[in-house]
């Protein structure tokens, strides 16, 4: 039978030495039997020696085991080689952190040699990667973005610039951003402490959550409610008199929602329920008893720096009583924060010129009028009451202030604190002539004025009087609100110019 490796030649030259085939060897067996057999004689002749003891393994297969050792060896060591190589790589990838609706933060390991860094980014719906950031600090190793789309799935990666050139380096990071919040646009409250806020709608959110506490409480799971996506505003309560802050967010999802950030805390003021008279005049301050003596102070010239203001709302407020401050107009774009304040503290807002620089007669309408414009401006609200610099008053005073709706207030214990600026001379003066009635003329713009005031608050108080706003000392006693145009000294006996 034909052998089928016949019909191939497996010769081949080895070593320079030539290989026979099993073919040739078939070839030559005749040839050379002859010749074998006396050699197979002679070999029997000679003397036979001790036989070598044979390796277990063939040559041949050391040599294999040993390079195939090798081979091992080397794959061992390129797989260590490679795994540091991918270990420096992920060390150097770009992370990010602090996860946002519209930002984040990314940090990177420096490299050296190097004039900055720019990070790219795209969407899962853009094929395009586009340019994030560029920093040009080359010892950067973090960066916060801004700009980023909300509720958004992103790749980034980083590049290390020089020379105008960039190069990647690290592996890519895959972030998604949250949803954002709501935005508030209105919170506002009624007389039962029913609290009613708007927001704009999120189009990609699927509702929202609101919570709110105490000022200084926790918030927690007692106070929060989930609401409808299609919702834009919410009414709640009725919260007791306090005051609250309340924040919303937005949600996507239902079983494991993606929350947004919380919004910006908003206040919300629950006053007592506003007292009225039996003529339906209301008071500023509803704690006020009508049938307890009560002193008003007044406070003219302000806002000017703001400190010394500033610093008498401070003990208004740490005692829980009123004021009228008459306040000079070209101030009052100046400091804003200021007179927020006073609203929010019930203060009474007062006009007192634009620029205190006329007197009597010589003001006009436009001094007058200008003053309210910028007051409205910064409060939203108009001033209910007037005083005119120095006490002269003239007829364009009397008829914008009718006009204007705002009652015309002087005083009947003057202060003297423009003279003395002295706050025991201030003191002295006020709580020499404490009478029930006394309305009571003073500066919020002198350090003698604010630390005077620290003083007899509490003594005024403790000897059972209140402190009171122009405005409640007039509703106080007459039961009717202030006529506007009309001028008040005062309801006490005695006149202490």
């Amino acid at each position: 039978m034909e052998n089928k490796n016949d019909k191939y030649d497996f010769s081949y030259f080895e070593d320079g030495e030539p290989y026979i085939s099993h073919r040739d060897r078939a070839a030559a067996s005749d040839n050379t039997r002859s010749d074998n057999n006396s050699i197979q004689r002679e070999r029997r002749e000679r003397p036979r020696r001790p036989a070598a003891k044979k390796s277990s393994i063939p040559k041949g297969r050391v040599m294999i085991l040993g390079a195939g050792a090798l081979v091992i060896i080397l794959i061992v060591g390129m797989i260590i080689m490679f795994g540091a190589i991918g270990s420096v790589g992920k060390n150097s990838a770009l992370k990010v952190s602090d996860v946002t609706d519209t930002g984040a933060t990314f940090s990177w390991n420096q490299k050296k040699n190097v004039d900055g860094y720019s990070i790219y980014g795209r969407t899962k719906d853009e094929k395009e990667y586009s340019l994030i950031a560029e920093i040009a600090d080359p010892d950067a190793t973090s960066y916060t973005v801004t700009t980023l789309e909300q509720a958004s799935l992103y790749n980034f990666y980083i590049a290390a610039v020089k020379n105008g050139r960039e190069r990647k380096f690290g592996t890519e990071e895959k972030v998604s951003t949250l949803p954002s919040p709501p935005a508030i646009t209105a919170i506002s409250a009624n007389d039962d402490g029913v609290v009613h806020v708007e927001w704009e709608k999120n189009e990609i959110a699927d509702g929202y959550i609101m919570e709110y506490k105490q000022k200084d409480g926790e918030y927690d799971s007692g106070q929060r409610f989930q609401i409808d996506k299609e919702e834009t505003f919410y009414d709640f309560g009725a919260l007791q008199p306090e005051n609250y802050l309340l924040r919303m967010y937005s949600y996507m999802g239902k079983k494991d929602p993606v929350i947004s950030p919380p919004s910006e805390e908003q206040m919300i003021s629950i006053g007592k329920k506003a007292q009225k008279t039996a003529s339906g005049a209301t008071f500023f301050d509803p704690n006020i008893d009508p049938e307890k003596p009560m002193v008003a102070f007044t406070f003219d010239d302000g806002p000017f720096d703001g400190v010394y203001s500033d610093r008498i709302l401070d003990a208004l407020e740490k005692y829980e009583v009123t004021a009228t401050f008459f306040m000079v107009g070209c101030y009052v774009e100046d400091h804003p924060e200021n007179l927020k304040r006073k609203v929010d503290l019930h203060m009474e807002l007062g006009n007192h010129t634009w620029d205190h620089s006329k007197y009597g007669e010589s003001i006009t309408a436009e001094d007058i009028s200008s003053c309210s414009d910028a007051i409205f401006e910064v409060t939203g609200q108009r001033p209910t009451a007037f005083r005119p610099p120095g006490g002269a008053q003239g007829d364009a005073i009397i008829n914008e202030a009718t006009s204007e709706g705002m009652a015309i207030y002087l005083w009947n214990v003057n202060s003297e604190d423009y003279e003395s600026r002295n706050a025991d001379a201030i003191y002295s003066m006020v709580m020499g002539t404490l009478a029930d009635g006394n309305i009571i003329g003073m500066h919020d713009t002198y350090e003698a004025t604010a630390e005077a005031v620290e003083r007899m608050i509490p003594e005024i108080l403790a000897q059972g009087y209140q402190i009171v706003s122009a405005h409640d000392l007039v509703v106080a006693k007459t039961g009717n609100e202030p006529e506007p145009g009309e001028i008040y000294y005062s309801f006490s006996e005695t006149n202490y110019e």
